[in-house]
């Protein structure tokens, strides 16, 4: 940033996250931690378009007092900035959208983490397995790569990676093509953000939009989305099966007819309620609370046999206890045969008459250059999940004769709410999402204990001056 911008990040964050118990007065050092903020989420055109915000935000208090925000009184500051939080016009997304990266790189500060005790445990280093030699960067391909298999699976997340497994069992050639790289526990510890960076699809922004902007993270990592969810495992409620049978005529998914394949998939994946001694101080409030209203509540069921509570699921479990496909099913299906290319998107699904006889994947190297790998398969499977099948089904313009192909997506947008308690929560310290209510699940609506690390959730802290 050049002088001038770094004074005004200073006086708005001197305005918008001042001195507290413990933070000191923004100073040189938060410049710096902003920067690799925006570098960390949004890539080499973060900080420009940071910039321009900043300016935006600092040309605000002309019209009212011909100065520039930062040119004004500490008091005035605070007071404009108060008052910019207090609506919903454009302001105030401009504001929010300037304070975020401030807010953040705050709460990333030694100091903070120091007066909370907030640590992570180190965890063993994971060891070579020899089902790893299955793993193949595409990217380090030298030439093209003409492959000829069973079955070719596109994407190795909660839909592709039981399959690979399940044809593998049966000792049929699979080759799994993952768009994302493979990650391992030595990958999930320190900066949640760097993490976040490195295994969050950020090929495209995908948001959903409808009476309100939703984001709608997804992993692209071996594993999929898996790698990076909170391991909440819920089954397919008996209402909606009723509803497929009874209103869409699927008598074959009504209730009960699924309940086999949920108890294989709960086996392999370690599914249990979560414990008490990693469900920490949100399920404490939240069970405290529901008790006394009278409403139904639980612990999760959860994929993490073994979890020690660290609180950073979705950045990838620094120990391997959730087990997401990238430690079961994937481990599994590479030990019995089948092949995984990860850095590996495809882009065109090959055909022969109406039948599907393969795909061709690229691998685009830092250098800019790029490997093709084509691929010939008896069967083909695209399993790139909700959103990515559809983006391939519509790219080569194949099964839409409806018309209907990436139409009629379902998401369950979530929402939160911030309290202050006279006790300490620590919520970094526990499973970010270990306990629900269940009273309205029939009306399509659950309450949740969740925290995500400091830093994560700064941003989502509203307040700004001495709330903040």
């Amino acid at each position: 940033m050049l002088a001038r911008e770094r004074e005004t990040l200073l006086r708005i964050a001197e305005a918008a996250t001042p001195a507290g118990r413990v933070l000191p007065a923004p100073d040189d050092q938060l410049v710096g931690d902003v920067e690799h903020v925006l570098r960390a989420q949004f890539g080499k055109r973060g900080p420009a378009l940071y910039r321009a915000l900043l300016q935006a935000l600092d040309m605000v208090a002309v019209p009212l007092s011909g100065q520039r925000t930062s040119a004004l009184p500490l008091a005035e500051r605070q007071a404009l900035l108060a008052r910019l939080n207090e609506g919903s016009t454009a302001a105030f997304w401009l504001l929010r959208s300037v304070t975020a990266p401030i807010k953040i790189a705050r709460a990333r500060t030694t100091v903070l983490r120091e007066a909370l005790a907030i640590t992570q445990s180190a965890a063993a280093r994971s060891q070579a397995e020899r089902w790893q030699r299955q793993i193949i960067d595409a990217r380090a391909l030298d030439d093209d790569e003409q492959i000829e298999v069973d079955c070719v699976i596109v994407g190795s997340g909660a839909g592709g990676a039981p399959l690979a497994h399940a044809l593998a069992n049966r000792g049929h050639a699979v080759l799994i093509l993952e768009a994302g790289a493979h990650f391992t526990r030595d990958d999930f510890a320190g900066d949640v953000l760097e993490r976040q960076a490195r295994m969050y699809r950020r090929r495209g922004a995908h948001f959903a939009i409808g009476n309100t902007p939703l984001l709608v993270p997804m992993g692209e990592t071996v594993g999929g989305s898996t790698t990076i969810n909170s391991g909440t495992c819920y089954r397919v409620p008996e209402r909606v099966q009723r509803r497929w049978m009874l209103e869409e005529g699927l008598a074959s998914l009504g209730p009960g007819s699924l309940d086999g394949h949920y108890e294989r998939v709960e086996r392999m994946l370690g599914v249990a309620r979560a414990t008490p001694d990693t469900l920490g101080g949100c399920a404490e409030v939240i069970a405290r609370g529901a008790e006394a209203l009278g409403y139904a509540h639980e612990p999760l069921m959860r994929n993490a046999p073994g979890c020690d509570g660290q609180g950073t699921c979705v950045f990838g479990c620094p120990t391997d206890a959730k087990r997401g496909t990238n430690v079961s099913y994937i481990p599994a299906a590479l030990a019995r045969g089948a092949l995984l290319y990860s850095r590996a998107r495809v882009e065109r699904v090959l055909l022969e008459g109406d039948r599907a006889v393969g795909v061709v994947a690229r691998a685009r190297r830092e250098d800019g250059s790029s490997a093709r790998i084509t691929v010939r398969a008896a069967a083909v499977a695209l399993a790139a999940g909700a959103a990515g099948t559809p983006k391939i089904l519509l790219a080569n313009r194949l099964a839409n004769s409806s018309g209907r192909v990436g139409h009629g997506l379902t998401l369950h947008p979530a929402s939160y709410a911030w309290a202050r308690f006279d006790h300490d929560i620590r919520g970094w310290s526990a499973v970010p999402q270990g306990y629900g209510v269940e009273e309205f699940a029939d009306v399509g609506l659950r309450f949740e204990g969740a925290f995500l690390p400091l830093e994560a959730a700064a941003a989502t802290l509203g307040h700004v001056g001495a709330r903040w």
